[in-house]
């Protein structure tokens, strides 16, 4: 209802829809009240596209990152396929204008995937062996590299949920005015 009454533009004009003056001379004409509404109204947004946008740019970044392993494709497909999987998943959150939102989740992938990147290069060099106090530090680097994949699973998978759930929350109700006599209905 609110978003109703910000784009109404009330404003006194006359009969003859010419602007009211500030003059007394001119105050003898009697004033109605006309509206305008925006000439730029906000478009609603398709669920269905916003999940779509997710959904199929991450199984896209996904088998492109699989690619070099199955023999398809050259290594460097692995890190376009990587780096897509970073941003892929907030499409939908793009989409529908929620920025904010797309960036901090692709942060928190991004951090995560350096998570793993610290796990690789402990698992595989080993140069911390006073770390493994807890685990053996090799295994530290094993568990570094799972946690980054299941955050950046997790997080991912937050993303392409929620992105229909984006679209409906930007999306203006759909409002119609029905006049019944001398009141007006609001349909929600």
């Amino acid at each position: 209802m609110m978003t109703c009454l910000l784009l109404l533009n009330l404003s006194p004009s006359r009969a003859d829809n010419t602007p009211v003056s500030e003059t007394a001379a001119e105050e003898a004409a009697p004033l109605i009240w006309s509206h305008s509404v925006s000439s730029r109204p906000h478009r609603p947004r398709d669920p269905v596209l916003a999940l779509s946008l997710s959904l199929t740019g991450t199984v896209g970044s996904a088998l492109l990152a699989y690619a070099p392993t199955a023999g398809w494709l050259d290594e460097s497909a692995f890190y376009v396929g990587l780096g897509g999987l970073m941003i892929a998943p907030s499409l939908g959150h793009l989409y529908t204008g929620e920025h904010d939102r797309a960036y901090f989740t692709s942060s928190l992938r991004f951090i995560s995937a350096g998570i793993g990147v610290g796990g690789a290069f402990l698992a595989e060099t080993n140069p911390a062996s006073r770390l493994g106090v807890l685990t053996p530090p090799d295994e530290l680097g094993k568990w570094l590299m799972l946690s980054s994949g299941t955050l950046i699973g997790g997080i991912a998978l937050y993303d392409i949920i929620d992105s229909p759930l984006s679209a409906r929350r930007v999306s203006p109700p759909a409002v119609s005015l029905t006049p019944t006599g001398a009141r007006l209905s609001w349909d929600w």
